[in-house]
């Protein structure tokens, strides 16, 4: 091979090898409102396991937000048999534009019932979409140590179902 056809080859490799870092990285960095991921899901691209324990820790615990839309707080509503379609403050509030289901003092949502030495979430099968999307928010899914972090706290994580990755990822990126 001449120094030029090497030459010519090298950059050819130089150039591939560029697009291909970049295909990666535009892949793995996704804007997640307001929140980049800066790691790539390559940690958990054989998948994760979770299943709900009932402990109720997702649902208490230090004061929070739970975004609900307009239509979510109508069809919890409309569960609850509320004639006007919408929640009192005692089980919403306004924050800023958005809404957020309200806490008891203790931390608890006041959607949930413990009972029996269990959780349960007197609204699941309407619960915001926050809610249903547990663990695999973005937050959580960062890094393998993120994960840990909140298996900490959740005794369901890394135990029960297995999730493959694109179950995780079209959990992670859902919207209402």
């Amino acid at each position: 091979m001449n120094s030029s056809n090497g030459y010519q080859h090298r950059l050819a490799v130089e150039r591939s090898t560029k697009i291909e870092e970049f295909g990666i990285f535009f892949q793995s960095v996704e804007a997640d409102e307001n929140v980049t991921m800066k790691n790539d899901h390559s940690w958990y691209k054989d998948g994760l396991q979770f299943e709900c324990t009932q402990c109720g820790n997702c649902c208490s615990g230090d004061p929070g937000y739970v975004w609900a839309t307009k239509e979510e707080v109508r069809k919890i509503a409309e569960f609850l048999g509320r004639d006007d379609h919408w929640l009192d403050e005692q089980h919403l509030r306004r924050v800023g534009l958005h809404y957020s289901l309200t806490e008891r003092p203790n931390g608890d949502c006041t959607f949930l019932v413990r009972k029996n030495g269990k959780s349960m979430c007197s609204i699941y099968s309407v619960r915001p979409l926050q809610c249903r999307t547990w663990p695999f928010w973005t937050e959580n899914l960062r890094t393998a140590e993120s994960w840990e972090k909140a298996n900490k706290k959740c005794p369901g994580m890394n135990t029960g179902p297995h999730y493959d990755y694109v179950q995780i990822e079209t959990r992670r990126k859902q919207r209402s």
